[in-house]
């Protein structure tokens, strides 16, 4: 699938969203094909899934609701669901998955606001290295816990491997980001994600690791090596964090709530003229999913 393709797809997505009846701003692809890691061939095949922020409806934010977090089938992959105001959390945590998202050359957008949020991510990612790393960390040892776990989407794959291959895979990734984070820091070089999305020497390896069968005593002594490297990478990086990027990042994302009700309000003066106004019957939490 070529990068065209990709970004048709990517627009499709974005318009399922929005005939479910949600209100999508933004819609970023996630996964090996923003690292050049995706697989076609007849053993394996890389499948395109994203990540849809949604804005809350002035009833949902009146009624202070859960946020949307919910997963959508969508043409053999998968779309994430997040609530802007989950979404945020995430991205001040430097949750890696969703920085990825704004970063990735396969998304769609119909707001400012996001756009102004993308370019947030380099700062963030510099001025708050601990939650990065941490996060990264994090992910690592996630993965080392879904190894052997029987998902319902990976079940197939531990029962015929004993242990499921990408999560190794990603145990490595996530352990060369890592590294390359910490190098280009040391250094102080001017860099941008580009740095981290692409591995380079590292990329047959990473890919074949997708499907090379090893025994469980390789496994877990590769896991075992994987994150002690890591931790040495973090341990040896030191630098005192700022929190200019998490304060502008988190006003972005409150410019989104706020034009979203003064939007609200212009198109609905004579609500607000009512004597007994009621609230709109717009909640993004009725929304029924197939």
């Amino acid at each position: 699938m070529d990068k065209k393709q990709i970004q048709e797809r990517t627009q499709a997505a974005f318009k399922y969203v929005q005939s479910l009846g949600y209100r999508p701003v933004y819609i970023g692809l996630y996964g090996s094909q923003n690292y050049g890691l995706d697989v076609h061939d007849k053993d394996y095949q890389s499948d395109l899934d994203w990540k849809c922020l949604i804005l809350p409806t002035l009833t949902d934010l009146i009624q202070n609701s859960k946020p949307v977090s919910t997963v959508l089938e969508f043409d053999g992959g998968q779309i994430d669901l997040k609530d802007v105001r989950a979404f945020t959390d995430s991205v001040v945590k430097c949750n890696v998955n969703f920085l990825e998202i704004l970063t990735t050359n396969y998304f769609h957008c119909e707001n400012q606001s996001v756009l102004e949020l993308r370019k947030q991510v380099v700062p963030l990612m510099k001025e708050m290295w601990f939650l990065y790393l941490k996060a990264c960390f994090g992910m690592m040892k996630e993965k080392e816990a879904a190894l052997r776990h029987p998902y319902p989407k990976t079940k197939h794959r531990v029962d015929q491997f004993w242990y499921d291959p990408k999560q190794l895979h990603h145990v490595a990734r996530l352990k060369i980001l890592i590294e390359r984070y910490v190098a280009c820091s040391k250094k102080d070089y001017i860099w941008n994600v580009a740095n981290f999305a692409h591995y380079g020497n590292e990329q047959e390896q990473l890919v074949a690791l997708k499907k090379w069968l090893l025994t469980n005593e390789e496994v877990d002594e590769s896991v075992k090596f994987l994150l002690e490297k890591a931790i040495e990478a973090i341990e040896d990086f030191k630098r005192p964090m700022i929190f200019t990027a998490k304060a502008r990042t988190i006003q972005l994302a409150r410019d989104l709530i706020l034009n979203e009700i003064i939007k609200w309000i212009r198109e609905n003066e004579s609500w607000l003229n009512s004597s007994t106004p009621v609230l709109p019957n717009d909640s993004a939490n009725t929304v029924e999913t197939p």
